[in-house]
């Protein structure tokens, strides 16, 4: 913004007010015109100014702490098990999203067949339900778990 008219006014300025804007039904960031007020007559405002209104989500993460399940190994003889039997998934994304997930929307699987000869697997997160597409694994702690024979 361009102000002009006599410098000793000009000098006394250190802010300028505009017309109020709402964010009241907004969802998206916006940009919209505004007047600058201006209390004296002798200054001209020369350019016109456009208000950038970003509008956003906050962000976070979020942990939870859900079983290792075995892919195949129900009930099959010699399926080996996981230790430890639970992982801490850390989720992050928008907040409305992360407070609306819960355990039972994310799943820790590893496979029961070929890990017989391995000493430790890492799981498959997988996040389901309407608001997996919001959000995005960050960790899992630990990052394998020990195959116990």
């Amino acid at each position: 913004m361009t102000l002009s008219g006599p410098q000793t006014i000009l000098d006394t300025i250190d802010k300028v007010t505009t017309t109020t804007v709402s964010p009241n039904n907004r969802t998206a960031s916006f940009d919209e015109p505004v007047d600058v007020d201006i209390s004296t007559g002798d200054i001209l405002v020369r350019d016109r100014v456009v208000l950038k209104v970003q509008i956003a989500e906050d962000e976070g993460t979020r942990k939870f702490t859900v079983p290792v399940t075995i892919e195949g190994g129900d009930g099959v003889t010699g399926a080996p098990t996981f230790e430890p039997a639970t992982v801490t998934v850390t989720l992050k994304g928008p907040m409305p999203a992360l407070l609306r997930i819960t355990e039972l929307d994310i799943v820790a699987t590893i496979s029961g067949s070929g890990n017989v000869n391995r000493t430790s697997v890492t799981p498959q997160i997988t996040v389901s339900g309407p608001m997996a597409p919001r959000v995005e694994v960050e960790s899992v702690s630990p990052a394998a778990v020990r195959v116990k024979k």
